[in-house]
C-alpha cells in the first residue's frame, strides 16, 4: 500500500479564455478563443469592423467583427460605434508581427451615448445608461480615487471616482497624470 500525489494542468479544447488586453497581446497566435470586455476606443474600419477594444491594462486590435448571426460589423441590427461596450470572442493572430485578434464575434454590445454635460445632467439616473463626456478636468478634489470636475462649453459635472479603464482597479488616479486643463474624455453612468 502507498499513496502518490500527480498534479495535472488541464485545458479543454473549445474551451474560451476570459481575459485582458495585455494577455491577448502577449498570448500565442493559435486557434485558443479568447473574451474580452472592453470599451471600443477606435473605428479603423466601419466596413469590415477593424477596431480597437481597450481595458485597463491596453487595447487590443480586432481585424473583422461580426454579430452572433455572423452579419458584417456594417450589416449589424444595432451598430457598434466609439465608446461603446463591448464584449468579443475571437482567436489571437498576428499581421506583421503586430497582436491582433481576428474574425471576432460581439457577444455583448451597451451602447454609449455622446453627451454634452448639459444633456447629461438633463438626463434621468438610471444605472443602465451609459454616457461618454468629453471636457476638461477641473477642481481636482481627491488624487486618489480621481474625484474632479469635468467641464465642456455647456457646464460642468462632478466626477466621483475615476477607474483607469474599462474593469480596472478603483484608488488609482494619480497613476494616470492627469491633471488640471487636460482635456478628457469618460464613459459612466
Amino acid at each position: 500500500s502507498g499513496t502518490s500525489t500527480v498534479d495535472y494542468n488541464f485545458f479543454q479544447k473549445g474551451s474560451i479564455i476570459e481575459t485582458t488586453a495585455d494577455e491577448i497581446n502577449a498570448a500565442a497566435d493559435g486557434e485558443t478563443q479568447y473574451r474580452l470586455t472592453g470599451v471600443v476606443s477606435s473605428i479603423a474600419n466601419a466596413k469590415y469592423g477593424n477596431i480597437y477594444i481597450s481595458d485597463y491594462t491596453g487595447q487590443v486590435y480586432c481585424y473583422g467583427t461580426y454579430d452572433a448571426e455572423g452579419n458584417r460589423f456594417d450589416a449589424f441590427q444595432t451598430p457598434v460605434n466609439l465608446y461603446d461596450i463591448v464584449t468579443v470572442v475571437g482567436p489571437k493572430t498576428s499581421y506583421n508581427d503586430s497582436p491582433q485578434m481576428k474574425n471576432v464575434i460581439v457577444e455583448n454590445h451597451i451602447s454609449v451615448k455622446a453627451a454634452t454635460v448639459a444633456e447629461f445632467l438633463a438626463a434621468p439616473e438610471a444605472k443602465n445608461v451609459y454616457y461618454s463626456l468629453t471636457g476638461t478636468v477641473a477642481n481636482i478634489a481627491n488624487t486618489i480615487y480621481g474625484n474632479f470636475d469635468i467641464v465642456d462649453e455647456t457646464g460642468s459635472v462632478y466626477v466621483y471616482g475615476l477607474l483607469q479603464g474599462w474593469g480596472g482597479p478603483s484608488k488609482m488616479f494619480e497613476s494616470l497624470g492627469l491633471k488640471e486643463g487636460d482635456k478628457i474624455t469618460i464613459v459612466g453612468v
